[in-house]
């Protein structure tokens, strides 16, 4: 996509090393761990972005074939690996989920996608996307996801708060959104987990919900809390202490799903 090939030097700056962004990810490592099997897994990741989380895995001793649609993306995903010594883990595609398309793999122990990469599919691409994957998954394969929710309490409140009430309504109006991505605007679509259910019921069931940034805030005010850490570390604990609470996905930055295919 020509938005992300242009967002993509920018992208590390502005999210991945920002202390919200480490944060944030953070959290989907902790959850991501339970879906880790303690012998080396066959993954796929998809929208892999600049390579951090295909990094961490291939570290960890699993064989990860990261995908994204960026070429440029990619370029920064494969540097990153090979400085960080662990490229023969790793394998990388351009693959566009957007597209209906072929990844010549098979057999995948864990298919996994961070940070909103699905939110660029459309309600009928995503629905054919659930199919697709349940093809190329084992029999026992899961897919852990993380979304864009459709009310972000700290989106509402601060948007409402700078007198854009309009605009913090923009997740729920059901509609595709242009949102800025280091300087670029992608479209998207926002889901709620039930929508989300519905749309790949045929194919697989849900095993968890989990919010991801429902009392850390989003990665566009990490310049006010980059001067405030001693607040951020706070809201921090609490995304520790008490941000496990299903109910409330919906209502986080993000939310995680784990699915298993359906037997």
């Amino acid at each position: 996509m020509a938005s992300f090939d242009q967002a993509a030097y920018d992208y590390d700056r502005e999210f991945t090393h920002t202390a919200v962004g480490r944060m944030q990810r953070d959290r989907v490592w902790h959850f991501l761990q339970s879906s880790l099997d303690g012998q080396p897994m066959k993954i796929l990741e998809l929208n892999c972005g600049t390579g951090e989380d295909a990094c961490y895995l291939a570290s960890l001793g699993h064989e990860v074939w990261a995908t994204d649609a960026s070429e440029s993306m990619l370029e920064l995903a494969k540097k990153k690996a090979e400085n960080q010594g662990v490229e023969k883990n790793l394998h990388f595609q351009t693959w566009d989920l957007t597209q209906m398309n072929a990844l010549n793999e098979k057999d995948f122990d864990l298919v996994f996608s961070n940070f909103a990469g699905l939110n660029c599919l459309d309600e009928n691409r995503m629905i054919s996307l659930g199919e697709e994957l349940s093809h190329i998954v084992k029999p026992t394969g899961k897919v852990l996801a993380v979304y864009l929710s459709t009310h972000c309490l700290w989106e509402q409140y601060y948007l409402r708060f700078k007198g854009r009430g309009k605009e913090a309504k923009r997740r729920a109006t059901g509609e595709a959104v242009e949102v800025p991505v280091s300087g670029k605007f992608v479209t998207t679509w926002y889901y709620n987990p039930n929508q989300l259910e519905q749309q790949w019921s045929s194919h697989w069931q849900v095993n968890r919900i989990k919010p991801i940034g429902l009392f850390l805030p989003p990665s566009y005010l990490n310049p006010f809390f980059e001067k405030r850490k001693g607040i951020l570390n706070g809201l921090n604990a609490l995304e520790k202490s008490l941000g496990t609470l299903d109910n409330w996905s919906n209502y986080a930055d993000h939310f995680l799903m784990e699915w298993e295919v359906k037997r």
